[in-house]
């Protein structure tokens, strides 16, 4: 006989069989929220349609600030997923984990992002989090946005040391787009 079981861990649907208590199975589920993307299990074909997604990789440029005169801005790797999460990467010299979040379509071509990082010191010690809100515009084609962003800056046991808002613009670079285009060159 086989028990079917399930868990929900942060969101996460967890699903489990048992049978006869030797063998176990487990499948990560997608997340069954109201918060989902508008485009979890919608069929629809090219960008002009999709104008509400951001689905698919993103070279982004970052300028914070709190940057020095001069300074070049950061560029990062921002991957959506069609399940509301995402994961980026920067090019800065901080050592840090790769950012993890979730993000959420609030109206026409608005979304609401969150994600963490894990910041280590130079020894590789755990010293905080890097916990960053976004507010991202989608432009009408879908290929191009902006986004008003607040970077929190966290201790180890969770205190709040710093908040600084950024600016950033990010660029689709999917399958058919040159690099060119992707890194605004034409």
């Amino acid at each position: 006989m086989t028990r079917r079981l399930v868990h929900t861990i942060a969101g996460l649907a967890l699903a489990g069989g048992l049978s006869g208590g030797l063998s176990a199975s487990v499948l990560l589920a997608q997340r069954a929220t109201s918060a989902r993307p508008a485009s979890a299990g919608v069929q629809e074909t090219g960008r002009q349609q999709a104008g509400q997604h951001l689905e698919g990789t993103w070279l982004v440029t970052i300028i914070r600030a709190d940057a020095p005169p001069g300074a070049p801005p950061i560029r990062a790797l921002v991957t959506f997923l069609p399940t509301g999460q995402f994961l980026g990467e920067t090019n800065t010299a901080a050592i840090r984990s790769l950012s993890h979040g979730e993000w959420v379509r609030r109206g026409e071509r608005r979304f609401t992002a969150l994600s963490l990082t894990f910041r280590f010191d130079a020894a590789r010690t755990f010293i905080g989090y890097n916990r960053i809100t976004s507010d991202i515009r989608l432009n009408r084609r879908g290929d191009e946005y902006v986004s008003d962003d607040a970077i929190e800056t966290f201790d180890a046991a969770g205190q709040l040391l710093l908040t600084v808002p950024s600016t950033l613009a990010g660029r689709l670079c999917g399958i058919a787009t040159s690099m060119a285009r992707c890194l605004g060159l034409e």
